[in-house]
């Protein structure tokens, strides 16, 4: 399945080969076959006049014709008349061939059927250079046995140029339109009418009617190359009447709809493959690879994407289309790969032409090529497994959506898996200049707006000059003001005050240069109404630890301030939201969600929503509120609370709850009733819920002790740097102590969760803000018969108030600490969570970290998926957004570049459950 990548900050290197698509040749002879040395590969037989003999090639297995002196062949070439004449004006000769003998002439072309003139390219008898009397000759020479790629590559009216294993040798001087050098019908290779065409060997011969580039002879090589296998399909959307035709193989066909497009060179047709829409290829492949499916071939597809930032699907084994694609590019970064085989390091770019080949040898290996690179060496599969194609395979085909459009000039399959030489062959297409820079100005320097609604045109300079796509994407991030841009940068001011006006990369660079504008002479627009809705329009939350994003509509359109601030009105119900809206179900029943202005207006919506399927609640073992002012130490469950010295009844943290303040000195025993457990002979795992505050700080206040001595939790009063104590955390020296520190006069809900020989927690208000070492089986947080609360053996135990306390006979975990809420949450206790979960976030690798980190998680139904980082002072630091997954496997790999050294709270919620992690940095 895929993984999904989440970065706060993602900064990937981006590199390509530089090469050229060499197109396909239209006639191709090769010499191998002994017994026929006329044969073509493409196009017609060549015809002999004279003699010819097989003789050894420039490769081991690879053999050559000889053609003596007086003999020569002829060509049908098949290429209709171009060039804007009425002969072949414009193509390209290939001819692989070495000379026995230097020092004397010998002829490669005669485009006089007839041969009654001079040939039309030799090399010379004095130097062995290569040209003619009307082009000029080279300056390189050829010697004697050895083997040369040649390439001729002719546009009459323009150029005459001839390459050697892929160096320019002769760029010659150019003849006119249907003048020399121009085909009719038959071309002649190594004739001349008198004599100055010595013998020669001959390899390989190829003709194009195009006149190849530079790089496209550069990349044909030389004529030791190795020749590739032939492909066993092939396929090219060149027809706009036909996009579905092969020129080897049978014919695709369609699921959906496809568009004809321009191609990555001049005259090159693609097909576009819309969203939902893909192509079925009917290989012919035979099993091979040891198995019952085909294990071993490689698959060529030229592409480009119309827009990043999507999924796009590359192939798909599965011809039912009923799971997910085996190829992508990854919506998060451009990068290319699965879940299974692991991602590329480098990314697609928008429009940007590549040439890909999937080289897939079940058992050995998975590798994938762009432009002749190879940027992802994937996970193996068995024999059989993912990546083994039965008889048909599916082009850019996913089950559920994540095959977003992407436009493709070639596709080709061979029954073998490529080399990296042989891959290089092939090609590609020239790099990607990404953009480096960007520098945003006003027009004409101009960097303030002061009339009322005015605007300014922003410019952007994208460096460097050559980068491939320069489009950017204009953004404004207000500061102290406000203001709105077009996309094409036209700044309109509405708020006075500065905003950082943004321009970024579409090329998938991520660069963004900015600039600040000072906003003048706005009026202020008051918001007069806001409606409250849901961005799915739904107004219930039937899942447990369901979720529903809350969207506010302000009017006017135009008014100055559109922030609102988000609260909830508590009914029979219970949630939380975010300051972005994002309600969290707690409990059933009903809430309202608010949102208020904030320009002063005092305007706000409301919408009304009903909770259900929350509150299934498990036990607590003993728990008392401390509500009755005339007995303040009876229980709500289990047997009442014995007090030592004093205590008196105080306000609570709500309107309507009492609390009880135990002043120094004394305490409280609480007889909670639990066997011992976690195999010990003391009560080994169990949660303590302690709702309290304090009334002043840098004194020292107990909790709660388990044995005789000191307390073993308190609020720090000195500092302790060896055991991380800061004046007003929480720990003990066997804990060590928190990094958050409370404050006075503030409620808190403390759940101390224990579990001996795996863990000791403490969360507050539902942060984690301690985990410390856990202590052995039946030793300290072992608990006896009973308990006491709030004492100490030596006076570290201030004046402590206290509206609840509750205890469990099992430890708690982080989801349950959340679903708790604060102590000003109405009490309904802990919920118990669905056993089948439908998310599991789990633990991050490497953790501890400095930069980056890796969460796997599982999604079990399709819904929407959210991440929340809290720090340990309880506030959210990061809001991730993943939008609906389906279920499948995915990875969290997050940047924390932007976040400082420290502890961190995970929080994965789906409109179906929830989940968490503990991350660490440290730097």
């Amino acid at each position: 399945m895929k993984k999904t990548v989440l970065s706060l900050v993602i900064i990937l290197a981006f590199a390509s080969f530089a090469s050229a698509q060499v197109p396909g040749r239209t006639g191709w002879w090769k010499f191998d076959d002994v017994t026929d040395m006329l044969k073509a590969e493409i196009g017609s037989p060549l015809t002999i006049t004279g003699t010819q003999a097989s003789v050894p090639g420039p490769a081991e297995g690879n053999l050559a014709t000889q053609v003596s002196l007086g003999s020569y062949l002829t060509m049908s070439h098949g290429i209709a008349p171009n060039g804007g004449g009425i002969s072949v004006n414009e193509y390209s000769l290939q001819i692989d061939f070495s000379v026995p003998e230097i020092g004397i002439w010998h002829a490669f072309i005669q485009t006089n059927p007839a041969n009654s003139d001079d040939a039309d390219l030799f090399t010379k008898a004095s130097d062995n250079t290569i040209g003619t009397a009307a082009t000029g000759y080279s300056v390189n020479a050829v010697a004697v046995d050895t083997w040369y790629r040649m390439v001729i590559s002719v546009k009459n009216g323009d150029f005459f140029n001839v390459y050697l294993n892929g160096e320019l040798w002769l760029s010659g001087t150019p003849q006119d339109v249907d003048g020399r050098w121009a085909l009719v019908n038959e071309l002649l290779i190594f004739a001349d009418d008198d004599g100055d065409d010595a013998a020669i060997n001959c390899s390989e011969l190829g003709i194009w009617d195009v006149a190849l580039t530079a790089g496209q002879a550069s990349e044909l090589g030389n004529a030791s190359t190795a020749p590739l296998v032939a492909r066993k399909g092939w396929w090219k959307f060149d027809d706009a009447a036909d996009l579905l035709k092969a020129e080897i193989g049978s014919p695709l066909t369609l699921t959906g709809t496809q568009l004809s497009v321009q191609g990555p060179e001049e005259g090159n047709l693609a097909t576009q493959v819309p969203l939902g829409s893909y192509l079925a290829m009917s290989h012919g492949i035979s099993p091979n690879g040891g198995g019952n499916s085909v294990n071993e071939y490689s698959v060529l597809i030229d592409f480009s994407v119309p827009e990043i930032g999507k999924w796009h699907a590359f192939i798909q084994t599965n011809p039912a289309n009923n799971d997910d694609a085996d190829l992508f590019t990854k919506a998060s970064d451009n990068t290319i790969g699965t879940s299974a085989t692991g991602y590329s390091t480098n990314f697609v770019a928008k429009d940007a032409w590549y040439r890909m080949v999937i080289s897939v040898k079940n058992g050995d290996f998975f590798n994938v090529y762009l432009n002749g690179e190879l940027w992802l060496f994937g996970t193996p599969q068995d024999v059989d497994g993912r990546w083994a194609l039965v008889n048909e395979l599916l082009i850019f085909a996913d089950d559920d959506g994540d095959d977003a459009a992407i436009n493709c000039a070639e596709l080709a399959i061979w029954d073998v898996a490529l080399s990296a030489d042989e891959v290089i062959q092939l090609g590609g297409f020239a790099s990607n200049v990404l953009v480096t820079e960007i520098n945003v100005t006003g027009t004409g320097g101009v960097s303030v707006i002061e009339t009322e609604s005015g605007t300014l045109q922003m410019v952007a300079e994208v460096l460097p000059e050559n980068a491939t796509n320069k489009v950017v994407a204009w953004s404004v991030t207000e500061v102290t003001g406000g203001a709105t841009i077009s996309e094409d940068g036209l700044l309109t001011a509405v708020k006075n005050g500065t905003v950082t006006v943004n321009a970024t990369s579409t090329d998938g660079s991520n660069i963004t240069g900015s600039t600040e504008i000072t906003i003048s002479n706005q009026a202020v627009i008051l918001v007069t109404s806001i409606t409250v809705t849901s961005e799915s329009g739904a107004n219930t939350i039937t899942n447990k630890g369901g979720t529903l994003q809350m969207i506010a509509t302000l009017l006017p359109e135009n008014a100055t301030e559109k922030a609102v601030t988000w609260s909830v009105i508590i009914g029979t119900g219970d949630a939380s939201i975010t300051a972005d809206g994002l309600l969290a179900a707690i409990a059933d029943g009903t809430v309202t969600a608010k949102a208020t202005s904030t320009d002063g207006s005092n305007i706000s919506g409301t919408m009304l929503i009903t909770i259900s399927n929350q509150t299934t609640v498990r036990e607590r073992k003993g728990w008392w509120k401390f509500d009755d002012a005339n007995d303040m130490v009876k229980a709500e469950i289990g047997l009442p609370l014995v007090l030592s010295g004093t205590q008196t009844s105080i306000n609570g943290p709500v309107e309507g709850n009492l609390a009880t303040l135990v002043p120094l000195g004394s305490y409280l025993d609480m007889s909670h009733g639990i066997p011992a457990n976690g195999g010990g002979a003391l009560v080994n795992e169990w949660t303590l819920q302690i709702d309290f505050s304090v009334p002043m700080l840098d004194t020292w206040y107990a909790f709660f002790q388990t044995l005789d001595g000191d307390a073993d939790l308190f609020v720090a009063k000195t500092e302790a740097p060896d055991i991380g104590r800061v004046p007003n955390s929480i720990g003990c020296g066997s804990t060590r102590y928190s990094e958050a520190t409370i404050t006075e006069d503030t409620w808190y809900r403390m759940l101390v969760s224990v579990k001996n020989e795996e863990f000791f927690r403490i969360y507050m208000d539902g942060t984690l803000w301690l985990d410390a070492a856990p202590q052995a089986l039946d030793d300290r947080y072992g608990l006896s018969s009973i308990l006491q609360i709030f004492q100490d053996d030596d006076g570290d135990d201030g004046d402590i108030r206290c509206s609840e306390l509750g205890i469990w006979d099992v430890a708690l975990t982080e989801a349950e600490a959340v679903a708790l809420g604060n102590a000003t949450t109405t009490p309904h206790g802990i919920f118990e969570f669905q056993t089948n979960r439908n998310s599991d976030l789990g633990p991050n690798f490497p953790n501890p970290f400095s930069v980056t980190t890796t969460f796997p998680y599982v999604v079990k139904e399709k819904g929407l998926v959210t991440f929340r980082i809290i720090n340990l002072a309880g506030s959210e630091v990061a809001h991730i957004n993943e939008g609906i997954k389906s279920p499948g496997s995915y990875k969290l790999e997050l940047n924390a570049a932007s976040l400082p050294s420290g502890i961190y709270n995970v929080q994965m919620l789906t409109e179906f459950g929830f989940s968490s992690q503990k991350m660490i940095i440290i730097r």
